[in-house]
């Protein structure tokens, strides 16, 4: 850790988030996918791989869709990720789709409806 108390995994992951997010939510929006952001980035202790979860507002079609249309154009991604990253060796990004933020957002519109309440 540094004197900050930030380790390198920690630095890399707000790196990638800050480098991705932009273009993440631009190509979601591009291909009709709604509205794109990143939760997390898990980056490996050799930092090799990272692995971001996005939440997707959208359908489960929908969602698949885009989970595909990001494998098949991850590479651009990647050549951005390596032209901003300031480091050795750039991680090999991996995407998951969040599923829990919508269970939240669903949990949370079905308690503040009254007609279940009363």
């Amino acid at each position: 850790m540094n004197e900050k108390g930030y380790s390198r995994i920690d630095r890399v992951s707000a790196a990638i988030v800050k480098i991705l997010a932009v273009p993440i939510s631009d190509m979601a929006r591009e291909s009709g996918a709604g509205m794109a952001t990143i939760n997390r980035v898990v980056v490996s202790p050799d930092l090799r791989r990272a692995t971001i979860t996005i939440s997707l507002y959208a359908g489960d079609d929908a969602k698949a869709a885009f989970k595909e249309h990001l494998e098949q154009q991850g590479y651009l991604l990647q050549k951005q990720l390596a032209g901003h990253l300031k480091s050795k060796r750039t991680p090999v990004i991996n995407f998951e789709i969040d599923e829990e933020a919508e269970a939240i957002d669903r949990i949370g519109r079905l308690l503040s409806d009254d007609a279940i309440i009363n």
